[in-house]
């Protein structure tokens, strides 16, 4: 598309094949993180996802990834108020739980010999996950929650795919899950909200936050505040 004269795909393309940091050690571990954080507080939990990963060997692999995701939580966010913290590391375990509901979901599909067209569903959906992810990877510099909207789809339809093995229903489990997932949602609404709020605050207060920083300032992601400059 063009905007403000510009034709952004190719300016992005461009960006893209010039930014080798993106690929480094440390943005690679920033979107392995990131992927998790943000699949956390914009899906709707998924509860047969959740639920299959909470008693896959008897629940130790998730009793493991919610102690290191605290713990890694808390190291990459140190400077972060508490509430903050709290709300990054809830995301970060629930984010992990689905994809390890994920895995566990698609590995049984495969498996999966009473019903031949389950295999076929799973493995469709299989190859739309993880061609998200290596994008995520890969081709973005950096992980954010609109990224990972085009993986919400596939996710959901695995947690409700049709098996052999069908899990009973639970109206409780389900209302729960409803209104957790739910907080966490507006919550992050408001993080959002806050963030993009901060263009408008500089344009309209652009020489007395910058004095003295004229030629020290670099924007990233500029559109938001070149349009609050032009109003």
């Amino acid at each position: 598309s063009v905007y403000f004269d510009r034709f952004v795909l190719a300016d992005t393309v461009n960006y893209f094949l010039q930014d080798k940091a993106s690929l480094s050690t440390a943005a690679l571990t920033q979107k392995l993180l990131g992927i998790p954080i943000f699949l956390g507080g914009v899906l709707v939990l998924p509860l047969p996802l959740i639920r299959r990963a909470f008693v896959w060997k008897k629940g130790i692999p998730m009793t493991v990834w919610i102690v290191l995701s605290s713990s890694l939580g808390y190291a990459v966010a140190s400077g972060y108020s508490m509430w903050e913290r709290s709300l990054l590391v809830i995301f970060l375990g629930i984010g992990g739980c689905i994809l390890l509901g994920v895995l566990l979901r698609i590995s049984e599909s495969l498996k999966e010999k009473q019903v031949p067209e389950l295999r076929q569903d799973a493995l469709f959906l299989a190859v739309w996950v993880t061609s998200i992810i290596a994008t995520l990877l890969f081709v973005y510099s950096y992980t954010s929650a609109r990224y990972i909207l085009p993986m919400l789809p596939p996710i959901v339809l695995l947690a409700f795919l049709k098996s052999s093995r069908p899990i009973s229903p639970s109206f409780s489990m389900t209302v729960a899950g409803l209104s957790f997932a739910l907080l966490l949602g507006i919550s992050l609404s408001v993080a959002d909200f806050s963030t993009a709020r901060v263009y408008q605050d500089i344009a309209r207060n652009l020489e007395t936050d910058l004095k003295g920083w004229e030629l020290n300032t670099r924007f990233g992601g500029e559109w938001g505040f070149r349009y609050y400059m032009q109003e």
